[in-house]
């Protein structure tokens, strides 16, 4: 039914001829996800022809999803990945968010301090320092705090996935250790708080990475088997 619509001016659309609008943008941002949790490009296309979609009906919050999709794409699929698209697609679904959606909000910022922080990572195999390296450290910890203070409290789970990063942030530098291990006994507690068991040992895992780095071994060791003991009971996982 949508096809015959797409030659029309939105304005004059029915609610029935709208929906059928939306529901087709709907139906291409469910194939775009299949292909993107498959590794697949064509994500793109569906993606593309989704956000038209929305665009053309006034649906910005649809446009904003599928944004957002695209930035996951260009991020994490290894044939298409360019850091600098997924960044854009992440700042365009960013200014497509209201100021009152704040979860949006947040997820949209962590994820501009997840391309911050694979950069940062990417500077230190390369075997830089100084300026490349402060300056990606730097705008990883802003976007990922500006995602903490935007996360409504109610999301725990949100909120302890980006003290997790922030730990991991702060891992990467050696005068920051104590910053480090105190976002990532935060995220423990988050985790604990919502019963998820298991991140609770995967995070005890990243300070025993961290205290391992700064070769303050004896405290590695025993987050390694808080971490052990926990993570054994989980084998599926």
């Amino acid at each position: 039914m949508a096809a015959p619509l797409l030659d029309r001016q939105p304005q004059s659309f029915s609610d029935e001829e709208r929906t059928a609008v939306r529901d087709l943008a709907i139906a291409l941002g469910r194939l775009g996800d299949v292909c993107r949790e498959r590794e697949d490009p064509c994500c793109l296309e569906a993606y593309d022809e989704a956000i038209q979609l929305y665009r053309y009906i006034g649906d910005q919050g649809g446009e904003a999803a599928r944004c957002f999709n695209l930035g996951h794409a260009y991020k994490n699929i290894s044939a298409i990945r360019d850091l600098e698209k997924a960044e854009s697609w992440y700042r365009r679904s960013l200014a497509l968010r209201p100021a009152r959606d704040n979860l949006s909000r947040a997820q949209c910022l962590a994820q501009l301090g997840a391309l911050a922080y694979r950069r940062l990572e990417e500077v230190r195999r390369s075997g830089l320092s100084g300026g490349a390296f402060d300056a990606q450290f730097a705008t990883a910890i802003d976007f990922y705090q500006q995602a903490l203070a935007a996360t409504p409290p109610e999301a725990m789970d949100g909120i302890a996935g980006i003290h997790n990063q922030l730990g991991a942030v702060y891992s990467h530098s050696a005068s920051h250790l104590d910053l480090a291990v105190e976002h990532l006994l935060e995220a423990i507690r988050c985790y604990e708080v919502i019963g998820d068991r298991y991140m609770a040992g995967a995070v005890r895992n990243n300070i025993a990475g961290a205290l391992l780095n700064a070769r303050r071994f004896a405290d590695a060791r025993e987050y390694a088997l808080s971490a052990i003991n926990i993570l054994e009971t989980y084998p599926a996982r």
